[in-house]
């Protein structure tokens, strides 16, 4: 975590490619050829290599992302669950094409962990400046972690939040893809002639700042008419306080469209 004025970017979207071309230096020096691609992936020819994101809480920046050092290719598919229609616009049939680990591009020669953590710090230091030194989780930071996994991010409730629930309730689905990313939106529909949003649950790949955003939008479509949500969410972006957006207030109200006619 970082705040705003360390790294000397002030947007998401723009500290995101700082971060990723970083990282792709880092990478680079292991000896492979990686390349960052717009939003947040780095890839070696045309296979993902590294998965990114962050986001703003207030003036503090949390940003996180991963090096595919070895894998299971089967258990990464039946992990990930990548949708048909994301593996059609990479022109792939399995999730498998789209990864590509270290292992794999070195093999023998694969770095051990510790060389590979080595040759991204320096490249992040490199390039924003930063003195960089080891360090230990605190007992403090130690018990509340603990007690965050006790509490929240290891009960089964957390976990099956991934699942979709459209396909446990009969729920509607819908989802919008644009340039800036992609849209996924579940519905519940209330009322006589089941004309009202019950529930709405928003998820997808894009960009957003604050985050709390896209909650504060579920929360504002409960009890809307149909034929009020294009209006409702034009109006709510419209007087939300949001720094980044990548994709558009009429992206949402597509795919919230889109769940409507799966009906």
């Amino acid at each position: 975590a970082f705040h705003r004025r360390t790294l000397g970017v002030k947007y998401l979207p723009d500290l995101t490619r700082e971060i990723c071309e970083a990282a792709a230096e880092g990478i680079s020096r292991l000896g492979v050829a990686a390349r960052f691609r717009p939003r947040n992936d780095i890839e070696v020819d045309g296979r993902k290599i590294s998965g990114t994101g962050g986001f703003f809480d207030g003036d503090t920046l949390f940003f996180q992302g991963t090096v595919l050092v070895d894998m299971n290719p089967q258990e990464m598919i039946a992990a990930l669950r990548v949708p048909q229609a994301k593996l059609a616009r990479h022109k792939l049939d399995s999730a498998a094409q789209r990864v590509v680990t270290l292992r794999e591009l070195l093999g023998d020669q694969t770095p051990e962990l510790e060389e590979i953590q080595q040759a991204l710090t320096e490249a992040f230091s490199g390039r924003f400046g930063l003195a960089m030194q080891p360090g230990e989780l605190t007992p403090s930071e130690r018990d509340n972690a603990q007690e965050l996994l006790r509490t929240e991010i290891g009960t089964e409730d957390f976990v099956g939040e991934i699942d979709e629930p459209a396909k446990a309730r009969g729920d509607l689905q819908g989802s919008r893809m644009s340039p800036g990313g992609s849209i996924r939106t579940y519905l519940r529909l209330e009322g006589p002639a089941q004309n009202r949003i019950r529930a709405a649950l928003i998820t997808g790949d894009f960009f957003v700042t604050p985050p709390r955003l896209v909650y504060d939008l579920e929360s504002r479509l409960r009890g809307v008419y149909l034929n009020e949500v294009a209006q409702v969410v034009s109006e709510f972006f419209r007087q939300s306080n949001h720094e980044v957006l990548s994709v558009s207030p009429d992206d949402f109200v597509a795919s919230i469209e889109n769940a409507l006619a799966s009906e």
